[in-house]
């Protein structure tokens, strides 16, 4: 295969609000960046509207402020500077144009050719800062490309705005992010941002071997400069790849579904027809320039540099710089003091970036107390009296009357997220392992024991990249023939014909050498058998020679002998090898000990154990009793489509791909799919996979699943919990039976249910309020609520029906009793301490006049579903169904 190296080119557009000013840019109206308004267009007036017959008046302060930013930057700022209109026609410009800056004769913007020093040492060009104002607010209601109109908030219309411009610096998506970041923190520090919530918003300017530049728009964070950057990356490569002609267009990112999608062909740059502002003259800076000289604060690059000067380690400084309460008590307690050994000096910086941070944010103890505290204990230190080990010692019992130990469950979940990102191996890899599980769970008030971490990464420390690796090379490896494959016999058939000559296939899964005889334990898909040979013999050569797990045939005699597994065994007098000729990196055994992160890493070879296939054959057993149950009674199979132009269910976010230079996404549920398939079939169902991009680190989420969806004419809210609850005592009786092998091996019984019962959603509610939970009527229920009606369950599965119709998609019935309310139920199954939701379902919508208005009240878009409600015009019955989530079913 063939790997394309791409160049990449990627600048930036950073719009910077100065969040510091009392006023808009060219008006008196309050700065909402500041001021955070409490209605739309609450700040306007004549002259930020762009009213006939208004002249705008500069804000002096806006200009120190950008002159400050170019001047830090090393920028070349002119004595004078010229404003300009940019002409485009957009709903957020009310004059049709923008006050901006431009380039042109002997008029500059306010800062050009300057250089942002990052802090791994790269510097990026920046090609220019100007100066203009904000357009206004455009407010989609149900989303960009799903409202059909659009609302004006004027508030933002004429705020003070920084454009930052950078050259096409940056070298993947990652280096922008952090760019991006380390910017705000300078923009701070100058005192152009004043609050974390103020958005910096940026653009980015992406292309491929200098092709046409694409424009990616809204982007509010730096992280999803870094998400839109890379998806538009991945689209343009597969126009590339599929030879789609990339067109230049500026593309808006939709942080909703995590995709970019088109706005407009990208404007040149004549097409905005630049002119000087002839209400603006020229204005002199010469003074501002003069005056922001002296006005330059101390840089975070500065303070580090004191304190390193001083004996702090670089690497301690950078962190306590970060917080300005801990760095100033840090330069307290050294002029309290008079501390000038280096050597102190840097022990108390890391004692209040490491100890003192961790116990004040895990809120063992209030920073004023600390500050008191550690004072103390620091003068005890410097004079002598207690060492290092009693100054930690101290400080850590501060917190011990507070410290819980985790269960083994959240220490295995905390070791797989912190090993995951963890490439190298070794003894000092795990102590950075377990440094980082002790970080990660500390931070939600937990601790653990080193003991029960390495349980979880003792095995991941083995697979070592220095291991020596002992290579079978036979003489000679044998196709496999027709013949083995005609006479081959399933190792769980030898058991039961006793006794002659066999052929079998499987893995080589244990050795074990006694004297001059060699054990082997043969597996294949369906049982092991001991195969038993000695030096006499000549397969004795190439079975000593093949590593573990190989794939062989074996052609011998089978003989009955009480001391082996089973009480047989084979005597081999052939062997043919068929594959593997490799020692593999971990046994299965080594393998059923690891951390959930190794598996995964070797999942081809997890899923040769025993254990693991149990579980996938009971997965397969439950899934043919469901369809079995399912077409005994009365309902069709079908298969709907799972590539998708729009939602299924209006709120989830979905998984985009490009279909043939298209924007198309992955199914979330065959819901409208399965309700057209009633017109054909009067009950229905489908097994299939489904996507849905929400949380994918947690043991209740999944964003690949795999579901059973039901859909039936003529079914109302009670019948349809009469079927499901029907179905779960028909499957638990049939598994019982038929999946009884897997179900003895991994030591599970399946006990059978009573009558599941039934509660209401304002039944949940009291049950959850009675036991000291807060929960607002209207909201979908949180774990904690879940858990306090399991309790009253006894931890035992039940049903909560009657949802409010703003926690339910738009196709599900109003309840005709309250018009809040859906006629709608969920299944929870309670597994351990957690209230897994393993079906949802209810009763549809079809009254075509209702499901317009439920489509609007969420915010969708009529003409993404024109179908789905032209499929309602034409007498659909009433109906309804539920979808129930295989894996979870399996869990429970």
């Amino acid at each position: 295969m063939v790997v394309i190296e791409y160049k990449v080119k990627i600048g930036l557009e950073v719009h910077i609000p100065i969040s510091t000013l009392e006023s808009k840019l060219f008006c008196r109206c309050r700065n909402p960046y500041k001021y955070p308004p409490e209605k739309p267009n609450q700040y306007i007036c004549p002259i930020c509207l762009g009213l006939p017959g208004t002249l705008p008046k500069p804000n002096v302060k806006a200009i120190e402020m950008a002159v400050k930013l170019a001047k830090i930057l090393d920028m070349d700022i002119p004595d004078k500077i010229q404003f300009y209109r940019k002409h485009y026609l957009y709903p957020d410009l009310p004059k049709g144009y923008q006050i901006t800056q431009y380039i042109a004769g002997a008029h500059k913007p306010i800062g050009l050719d300057g250089v942002f020093n990052m802090e791994n040492d790269r510097k990026i060009r920046i090609m220019r800062i100007q100066l203009e104002e904000d357009p206004a607010r455009l407010v989609h209601p149900g989303g960009l490309g799903e409202s059909n109109h659009v609302l004006i908030d004027y508030n933002r219309s004429g705020s003070p705005l920084i454009e930052l411009v950078t050259e096409p610096d940056f070298r993947d998506p990652s280096e922008a992010k952090i760019f991006l970041q380390e910017l705000i923190d300078l923009l701070r520090d100058i005192g152009i941002l004043d609050r974390e919530e103020v958005l910096v918003r940026a653009d980015a300017n992406v292309s491929i071997d200098g092709g046409p530049r694409i424009e990616i728009k809204n982007l509010g964070s730096p992280t999803d400069l870094e998400k839109a950057i890379n998806y538009e990356l991945i689209r343009m490569k597969r126009y590339i790849q599929e030879g789609v002609r990339v067109k230049r267009e500026t593309r808006h990112w939709d942080d909703r579904r995590k995709v970019t999608i088109p706005l407009r062909e990208k404007e040149y740059e004549e097409e905005y027809r630049y002119i000087p502002d002839p209400n603006i003259p020229p204005i002199n800076i010469i003074h501002i320039k003069r005056r922001v000289e002296d006005d330059i604060p101390r840089l975070k690059k500065h303070v580090i540099d004191d304190l390193v000067s001083i004996g702090v380690k670089e690497n301690i400084a950078k962190v306590l710089i970060k917080d300005v309460e801990y760095l100033n008590l840090f330069h307290e307690i050294i002029r309290e003091l008079k501390l000038s050994d280096d050597e102190k000096i840097n022990y108390l910086a890391s004692l209040l970036v490491n100890e003192c941070r961790g116990l004040v944010n895990r809120g063992y103890i209030e920073f004023g107390r600390l500050r008191q505290i550690l004072k103390s204990i620091f003068s005890l230190y410097n004079e002598g009296v207690i060492s290092r080990d009693e100054v930690k010692s101290k400080l850590r019992g501060l917190g011990e009357h507070k410290m819980v130990y985790a269960d083994e469950q959240l220490i295995e979940k905390v070791v797989y997220r912190v090993v995951s990102t963890v490439d190298r191996r070794g003894r000092r890899t795990r102590d950075y392992i377990i440094g980082r599980v002790l970080e990660e769970l500390g931070r939600e008030g937990y601790t653990a024991d080193v003991k029960t971490i390495l349980k979880y990464i003792e095995i991941d420390e083995v697979v070592d990249n220095t291991r020596q690796i002992k290579r079978f090379e036979p003489k000679r490896i044998s196709i496999y023939s027709d013949k083995i494959i005609r006479d081959r016999i399933n190792i769980k058939d030898l058991y039961r014909v006793g006794r002659g000559r066999y052929t079998v296939v499987g893995w080589i899964e244990s050795k074990m050498y006694v004297g001059d005889k060699l054990f082997i334990i043969l597996r294949d898909w369906t049982d092991k058998i001991q195969v038993i040979t000695d030096t006499s013999k000549n397969v004795y050569k190439i079975l000593d020679e093949l590593p573990k797990e190989a794939f062989i045939a074996i052609k011998g005699y089978i003989k009955e002998d009480f001391r082996a597994p089973g009480g047989l065994e084979l005597d081999p007098y052939e062997v043919i090898p068929l594959g593997g000729i490799e020692n593999p990196p971990l046994s299965l055994l080594d393998l059923s000990r690891s951390s959930h992160a190794v598996r995964m890493r070797y999942r081809y070879l997890d899923i040769r154990r025993r254990w693991m296939r149990a579980i996938l054959k009971f997965r397969v057993k439950l899934i043919d009793v469901l369809r079995e149950y399912l077409k005994n009674n009365g309902f069709t199979e079908i298969n709907t489509p799972t590539l998708i132009a729009s939602a299924s269910e209006g709120g989830a976010e979905l998984f985009p791909i490009l279909y043939y230079g298209r924007e198309a996404f992955l199914a979330q549920s065959p819901q409208l799919y399965k309700q057209m398939a009633l017109n054909a079939f009067e009950k229905v169902f489908e097994i299939d996979s489904y996507y849905r991009a929400q949380k994918f680190d947690t043991n209740r989420h999944l964003t690949e699943f795999w579901s059973l969806d039901v859909e039936a004419a003529l079914y109302d809210l009670d019948k349809l919990l009469n079927l499901q609850e029907d179905m779960i005592k028909y499957v638990i009786k049939r598994l019982s039976i038929s999946a009884g092998d897997e179900l003895d091996y991994l030591g599970v019984k399946l006990d059978s249910i009573d009558n599941i019962p039934r509660i209401t959603y304002g039944e949940a509610i009291d049950i959850a309020r009675e036991k000291g939970i807060e929960v607002e009527m209207g909201q979908d229920l949180n774990i904690d609520a879940l858990r306090a009606v399991a309790e009253e369950f006894n931890w035992k599965p039940h049903y909560i029906t009657l949802w409010p119709k703003s926690t339910r998609a738009f196709y599900y019935k109003i309840y005709s009793l309250d018009p809040e309310l859906t006629l709608s139920f969920d299944l929870i199954y309670p597994v351990r301490d957690i209230p897994l939701e393993i079906s949802s379902g209810g009763e549809r919508i079809n009254d075509v006049e209702i499901l317009i208005k439920r489509l609007r009240e969420n915010g969708l878009r009529e003409e993404g579903y024109e179908w789905y409600i032209n499929m309602f015009r034409y007498g659909m019955p009433p109906h309804g169904g539920f979808g129930l989530g295989i894996d979870r079913l399996i869990m429970a």
